[in-house]
């Protein structure tokens, strides 16, 4: 077997290592992942006042010292739920290293070698395991995750979600053709929408795309008004931090050219959002709202109309990130329909292990119930 090193390198440490950077960024610029961008040193750079200290990258090198693999990580908690929307039990939290954007960055291989993750443990004493957020059904790590005896030998691997649906959307060169996808009376029913929509507004309906500096400011405001009068924010509360940390991120995404928000303005206010970004033509669909005053008339299935429209026709992408979460609009909306899951890789110790077969059995249960309610989905609301 290939020995390797694992080094972990704290921000600070990062900028002495420049053949980490160069590296860092041609295997960024390689990468097929469908969420490289927040494995990219301009993700990482803009998220500095927000995540700060908690910020590590792990770097594996080979025997002969070349890098073969690099991962930045996030010291997080995860949270074993025992509830549903804020009730039932008091959630158990274990200290955990994330591995953003899903899967380690691989010179020259299809897949990791088993010993990264041990390493990978090693290298974080004071965290309980690895949590690697998404990994979708097209990738060799999915293969990896359900088959490799090597890969468990090692660590407690659990897989907290089961199998969940994954949509994104591959643009077709105009947005007529994109269109063509759906049947004649599913088009007219979006284009009817938008109609409405613009009635509503006496004839006025804009869609305003926030790219540089100067809107930052506006979109934080309207994201927080819209976010005080959505569902998400009646039951959860206001989602959109309003705070300096927040609005150096977004000014950090705009100078380097990767923000690409949305906001719908139907007559003189604002009714729908999408937080959004582009990265190596891929558009990162992050966070969405709409106030439901304007529920009846799908102010977020408009805008997601004109924002795709926009998508095609203007600094064009070629994929849509939609991520996990089976919401009616990314069925809607979405070309390619997989499958993705999320993994746990702890420590092989007794409490863990207990852990996992508690919360397995729960989460089990759970999911039935719902399939018996008809309930399999997200949280499924509105549009």
């Amino acid at each position: 077997m290939k020995s390797y090193n694992m080094l972990l390198l704290r921000p600070d440490e990062i900028e002495r290592a420049p053949d980490v950077m160069d590296t860092w960024n041609a295997l960024v610029q390689a990468s097929a992942n469908i969420g490289v961008l927040y494995q990219s040193p301009v993700w990482w750079e803009c998220n500095r006042d927000l995540e700060g200290d908690n910020r590590m990258l792990a770097v594996m090198k080979s025997g002969d010292g070349t890098i073969e693999a690099i991962c930045p990580l996030l010291r997080n908690e995860y949270s074993f739920s025992f509830g549903l929307l804020g009730r039932g039990l008091r959630p158990v939290r274990v200290p955990i290293a994330e591995i953003l954007g899903g899967e380690p960055l691989l010179r020259g291989h299809h897949c990791v070698d088993p010993q990264f993750f041990r390493l990978l443990l090693e290298g974080c004493p004071a965290v309980a395991g690895i949590y690697l957020k998404s990994i979708r059904s097209d990738s060799s790590y999915w293969n990896l995750l359900h088959a490799s005896r090597a890969l468990r030998a090692g660590t407690l691997v659990y897989l907290p979600d089961g199998d969940r649906p994954y949509h994104s959307i591959t643009l077709a060169p105009t947005f007529s053709e994109y269109l063509a996808k759906f049947r004649s009376k599913t088009r007219s029913g979006l284009q009817r929408n938008v109609k409405l929509l613009r009635s509503k507004g006496n004839g006025n309906l804009e869609l305003v795309r926030i790219e540089t500096e100067k809107d930052v400011d506006l979109l934080i405001e309207a994201e927080n008004q819209i976010s005080a009068r959505s569902w998400q924010g009646r039951i959860f509360g206001i989602q959109i931090p309003d705070k300096p940390a927040y609005r150096a991120f977004l000014m950090c995404c705009a100078r380097s050219g990767i923000l690409r928000s949305y906001l719908l303005r139907c007559g003189g206010e604002y009714c729908s959002f999408v937080q959004g970004y582009q990265f190596q033509g891929i558009y990162y669909y992050k966070k969405t709202a709409f106030d439901e005053s304007y529920g009846k008339l799908s102010p977020g299935t408009a805008l997601t109309h004109l924002l795709l429209e926009d998508l095609t026709n203007e600094r064009p992408a070629r994929k849509v990130n939609y991520a996990h979460g089976d919401w009616a609009y990314k069925r809607l909306f979405g070309t390619d329909h997989l499958s993705d899951t999320s993994a746990l890789f702890l420590r092989k110790r007794l409490k863990y292990r207990l852990l996992i077969m508690s919360h397995g059995a729960y989460s089990g249960l759970l999911r039935k119930v719902k399939r018996i309610m008809g309930r399999n989905r997200d949280y499924v609301r509105g549009e």
